[in-house]
Protein backbone atom coordinates (compact mmCIF):
# COMPACT_ATOMS: atom_id res chain seq x y z
CA UNK A 1 0.00 0.00 0.00
CA UNK A 2 2.81 2.27 0.73
CA UNK A 3 4.56 1.69 -2.57
CA UNK A 4 1.20 2.61 -4.26
CA UNK A 5 0.95 6.04 -2.61
CA UNK A 6 4.83 6.57 -3.30
CA UNK A 7 4.09 5.60 -7.04
CA UNK A 8 0.96 7.51 -7.27
CA UNK A 9 2.89 10.45 -5.83
CA UNK A 10 5.56 10.55 -8.50
CA UNK A 11 3.10 9.73 -11.27
CA UNK A 12 1.31 12.59 -10.09
CA UNK A 13 4.74 14.64 -9.72
CA UNK A 14 5.52 13.88 -13.34
CA UNK A 15 2.31 14.50 -14.76
CA UNK A 16 2.24 18.40 -13.47
CA UNK A 17 5.89 18.20 -14.30
CA UNK A 18 5.17 17.50 -18.24
CA UNK A 19 1.97 19.77 -17.82
CA UNK A 20 4.00 22.81 -17.26
CA UNK A 21 6.13 22.01 -19.80
CA UNK A 22 4.00 21.68 -22.46
CA UNK A 23 1.92 24.69 -21.51
CA UNK A 24 5.13 26.47 -21.94
CA UNK A 25 4.95 27.58 -18.00
CA UNK A 26 7.91 26.65 -15.39
CA UNK A 27 7.55 23.12 -14.72
CA UNK A 28 8.65 22.09 -10.86
CA UNK A 29 12.23 22.41 -10.81
CA UNK A 30 14.00 21.10 -7.39
CA UNK A 31 17.18 22.10 -8.54
CA UNK A 32 16.65 25.73 -9.01
CA UNK A 33 16.21 26.69 -5.46
CA UNK A 34 18.98 27.82 -3.37
CA UNK A 35 17.74 27.49 -0.14
CA UNK A 36 20.57 27.24 2.57
CA UNK A 37 19.62 30.93 3.80
CA UNK A 38 16.27 30.66 4.10
CA UNK A 39 13.52 27.72 5.41
CA UNK A 40 10.27 27.14 3.66
CA UNK A 41 7.22 26.33 6.09
CA UNK A 42 5.08 23.62 4.88
CA UNK A 43 1.94 21.35 6.17
CA UNK A 44 1.56 17.81 5.91
CA UNK A 45 0.35 14.91 7.59
CA UNK A 46 2.90 12.02 8.90
CA UNK A 47 2.93 8.90 6.77
CA UNK A 48 6.42 7.48 8.03
CA UNK A 49 9.11 7.79 10.67
CA UNK A 50 12.42 6.04 10.10
CA UNK A 51 14.43 7.03 13.16
CA UNK A 52 17.03 4.88 12.10
CA UNK A 53 18.03 6.79 9.03
CA UNK A 54 16.65 9.77 10.15
CA UNK A 55 13.55 10.59 7.60
CA UNK A 56 10.12 11.33 7.75
CA UNK A 57 7.63 10.85 5.39
CA UNK A 58 5.02 13.30 4.72
CA UNK A 59 1.86 13.56 2.51
CA UNK A 60 2.54 17.92 2.71
CA UNK A 61 -0.14 20.17 0.72
CA UNK A 62 1.61 22.08 -2.15
CA UNK A 63 4.68 24.84 -1.35
CA UNK A 64 4.49 27.49 -3.73
CA UNK A 65 7.91 28.74 -2.56
CA UNK A 66 9.68 25.81 -4.33
CA UNK A 67 6.72 25.50 -6.89
CA UNK A 68 5.73 22.21 -5.46
CA UNK A 69 2.82 20.71 -5.81
CA UNK A 70 0.79 18.64 -2.74
CA UNK A 71 2.42 15.35 -2.94
CA UNK A 72 3.70 12.53 -1.23
CA UNK A 73 7.64 12.16 -0.33
CA UNK A 74 10.59 11.12 2.21
CA UNK A 75 12.63 14.05 3.53
CA UNK A 76 15.78 13.98 5.89
CA UNK A 77 15.57 15.47 9.27
CA UNK A 78 18.17 17.36 10.69
CA UNK A 79 19.95 15.44 13.46
CA UNK A 80 19.26 18.03 16.35
CA UNK A 81 15.53 18.74 16.27
CA UNK A 82 12.62 17.79 18.66
CA UNK A 83 10.72 15.04 16.78
CA UNK A 84 7.30 14.97 18.77
CA UNK A 85 5.82 13.47 16.12
CA UNK A 86 3.86 10.79 15.29
CA UNK A 87 2.33 8.98 12.61
CA UNK A 88 -1.24 10.29 11.65
CA UNK A 89 -0.51 13.57 12.92
CA UNK A 90 -0.90 16.69 10.71
CA UNK A 91 2.62 18.43 11.31
CA UNK A 92 3.71 22.20 10.21
CA UNK A 93 7.45 22.14 9.41
CA UNK A 94 10.33 24.06 7.77
CA UNK A 95 12.93 22.82 4.88
CA UNK A 96 16.46 24.06 4.12
CA UNK A 97 18.94 22.94 1.45
CA UNK A 98 18.63 22.88 -2.09
CA UNK A 99 17.23 21.06 -4.81
CA UNK A 100 16.84 17.16 -3.92
CA UNK A 101 18.80 17.90 -0.80
CA UNK A 102 15.89 19.11 1.41
CA UNK A 103 16.07 18.77 5.08
CA UNK A 104 13.51 19.15 7.69
CA UNK A 105 14.98 21.42 10.19
CA UNK A 106 11.92 22.04 12.61
CA UNK A 107 8.69 19.80 13.23
CA UNK A 108 5.74 20.28 15.36
CA UNK A 109 2.20 19.53 15.99
CA UNK A 110 0.02 21.48 13.91
CA UNK A 111 -2.48 23.39 15.82
CA UNK A 112 -6.48 22.14 15.67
Amino acid sequence: MKLLAVTAGLLFAASQYLQAADAGGTPMNHDAHDMDSKAIEGTGVVQSIDAAKDTITLAHEAIPALNWPAMTMPFRMAADIERDVAVGEKVTFELTGEGNAMTITKIEKANP
